[in-house]
């Protein structure tokens, strides 16, 4: 695809060199995702972690400080045995109480970003080995990204959840277009775009994709990558997807 440059009498553009010229003036800012807590708080979120204490007063109150305890040391090093464990505890306990883990479970990996991947695996474990543990997950994964919008860093979080497990191939490719893409388009939620075609432009970058509406994608945002109603560093988000884009998903 080769870019041209589209102007618009509504629109201010960004000239190419203009965009390059102030690139290195700006860096990205990291997430602190050891915040959330605090994040949780103030937006007062309902769905907080779940904080042990020194009294346990029923199996309930037994199963999830132990559930949170594994949780915490789940490590590569000891995932067998962190997984066994899990098994064990939640083989005993009822269809509630799962569900409860899985929302502690997705609570972790939405604020721990660097060990998103742990917890893509631990869910292929469990749901090989707990009856309807697929069905749980999906349901309490889709509610909680649906009802907690409000607050970007733990959207961010969940967002980035399914991007890898769509790439695991546990979440179907139309899910990731129909409820991610078309409404982050129809919202101009540039920087979740962006997300997406960066994790996964490659597997989503294919013939059968045109169903879709595929080629669309790159219409829109060659017009926004210029467009100064969107920032500077957004503007910089779409031009690195468009290139990639160009170069078939390799970097440069």
């Amino acid at each position: 695809m080769k870019r041209k440059n589209i102007h618009n009498n509504n629109t201010m553009i960004y000239t190419r060199e203009e965009l390059l010229s102030f690139k290195n003036q700006f860096t990205e800012i990291p997430i602190d995702f050891e915040k959330i807590h605090d994040i949780f708080n103030k937006n007062n979120i309902v769905s907080k972690f779940w904080k042990p204490t020194d009294v346990i007063t029923s199996e309930h109150d037994k199963i999830k400080k132990n559930s949170f305890i594994i949780l915490n040391k789940l490590t590569l090093e000891n995932f067998p045995k962190m997984c066994n464990s899990l098994v064990s505890l939640l083989k005993q306990t009822t269809n509630e109480m799962v569900c409860l883990f899985i929302r502690q479970m997705i609570l972790k990996c939405a604020s721990e970003k660097t060990y998103n991947h742990l917890y893509v695996e631990l869910y292929g474990y469990l749901k090989s080995e707990l009856s309807h543990f697929h069905e749980h997950f999906l349901e309490t994964l889709q509610n909680m990204y649906e009802s907690t919008k409000e607050d970007k860093v733990y959207y961010k979080g969940l967002l980035i959840l399914i991007l890898n497990l769509y790439k695991k191939g546990i979440i179907k490719e139309y899910i990731i277009h129909n409820c991610c893409l078309k409404q982050f388009f129809e919202k101009k939620m540039f920087e979740e775009i962006c997300l997406i075609f960066t994790e996964c432009g490659k597997y989503l970058d294919h013939n059968n994709a045109k169903q879709y509406n595929h080629h669309h994608y790159f219409n829109i945002l060659q017009l926004e990558g210029n467009n100064k109603d969107n920032g500077m560093r957004i503007c910089f988000k779409i031009h690195d997807v468009l290139e990639l884009y160009e170069n078939n998903w390799v970097h440069k």
